[in-house]
């Protein structure tokens, strides 16, 4: 610990600035030099920590790793390549008319876009999510998805990808509260990409503003 408090007293003898001199950049670069400084000493903790103190330093570590994004923080994900496939076809339909015409197509729009990224294995639940709301299910039912046998299935938004699948509740019809209705594909920053109408083009659109009333689920496939 000696080696922080004496990078914090060579600070103090650096000479200040008036405030007519500290330019948008000095003060860019100052935060820079701070911000590496940091980093620095987190290494040099975790070097010479004996193992006693080791859990206390690991705390302090991801403290300060989350202060100035040196790593991601403790239990953050990357989206796979397999996820980063299905998201780049499904943005291919984006604008784009899948079916016009026939109605209830998202789940089908879905397994469309998995199998043009060359998805296998993603087939139909036999523990649904919405168990008991519901008695029909099948590859164009979009519940047809969310079960803890096709993936990993999440309702907190602060935990989904880019290429998750989504679900939403009670769309349309006279289903008890709590089914899975409609389905389409995360693309991040609460947005995703579906397909809803007969009449309408493959969207991309924010799921809340669209679907207010809906509660959301997703599912990672246990194939990404």
């Amino acid at each position: 610990m000696r080696i922080i408090f004496e990078i914090g007293e060579s600070s103090k003898h650096r000479p200040q600035a008036s405030v007519n001199q500290l330019s948008t950049d000095d003060a860019s670069q100052s935060f820079d030099d701070w911000k590496y400084a940091i980093a620095s000493v987190v290494l040099v903790v975790l070097m010479v920590s004996p193992a006693s103190g080791w859990l206390d330093s690991l705390t302090i570590v991801h403290k300060l790793q989350s202060m100035v994004g040196i790593l991601p923080q403790k239990g953050a994900s990357t989206t796979s390549p397999v996820a980063v496939r299905v998201l780049k076809r499904a943005r291919a339909w984006v604008g784009r008319d899948f079916k016009p015409g026939e109605s209830e197509r998202c789940a089908d729009f879905v397994r469309n876009i998995l199998a043009e990224a060359f998805v296998e294995g993603v087939g139909v639940t036999n523990q649904p999510w919405d168990a008991g709301k519901q008695t029909n299910n099948g590859e164009l039912m979009a519940r047809s998805f969310f079960g803890s046998d096709i993936g990993k299935v999440m309702t907190d938004q602060n935990q989904f990808l880019p290429g998750d699948l989504i679900g939403l509740t009670n769309t349309y019809g006279s289903l008890p509260t709590g089914a899975i209705t409609h389905v389409g594909i995360y693309v991040g920053n609460g947005e995703f990409i579906d397909r809803s109408t007969r009449s309408e083009p493959v969207k991309q659109r924010n799921i809340r503003r669209s679907f207010p009333n809906s509660r959301v689920i997703a599912v990672r496939p246990h194939v990404y």
